[in-house]
């Protein structure tokens, strides 16, 4: 089973760390997960989460969701479910969740408000172009936050090294004399 902390991850539900929980076969049968389901947030403690969509890729074994989580899935002949995830997680998607939002102790969305939101259908070929731009564009973001990470942790070593008097610091004064 997914739960909620596994959607909060990134565009692709990560199931590494899924419960396993008994559940019988009709159960199974009305709430199994498949690839290429969409995944919303019920509710969320924060404004930003409720209503957050995540994909479902490739399951190990059989999975179901929580009940914090709506599942939809999708005519796949009509539209692609990455399509669909990447518009739910840019600015625009946000901005027509924004309104379905009810903000009490905790933010919350219900299925009615999921399907209301208008979703772009242009033709498969065009949906494919798009795809394929944004996983290029996924990529480099990944690669870059990937190279952040080494420069802060470079940056802490030196200012460690520099603060302990492990590497001397050099004054103008003696660079002058070079």
């Amino acid at each position: 089973m997914i739960h909620m902390p596994q959607m909060f991850r990134g565009l692709i539900v990560d199931t590494s760390d899924s419960t396993r929980v008994e559940i019988t076969s009709s159960e199974l049968e009305r709430f199994q997960l498949m690839p290429g389901d969409l995944v919303f947030a019920r509710r969320s403690l924060n404004f930003e989460g409720a209503g957050q969509c995540s994909l479902i890729s490739d399951l190990p074994e059989k999975t179901t969701y929580e009940s914090s989580i709506i599942r939809v899935r999708l005519r796949v002949e009509r539209i692609k479910s990455a399509f669909v995830n990447y518009f739910l997680n840019s600015d625009l998607g946000f901005r027509l969740r924004i309104p379905l939002i009810r903000q009490v102790a905790v933010s919350g969305v219900s299925s009615e408000d999921i399907a209301s939101i208008p979703i772009p259908c242009p033709s498969i070929k065009e949906q494919e172009l798009i795809l394929a731009v944004l996983d290029v564009l996924h990529s480099i973001e990944l690669i870059e936050e990937d190279c952040l990470e080494k420069l802060k942790l470079f940056k802490k070593g030196l200012m460690h090294d520099l603060l302990t008097g492990r590497v001397r610091v050099v004054t103008d004064e003696e660079l002058e004399g070079w």
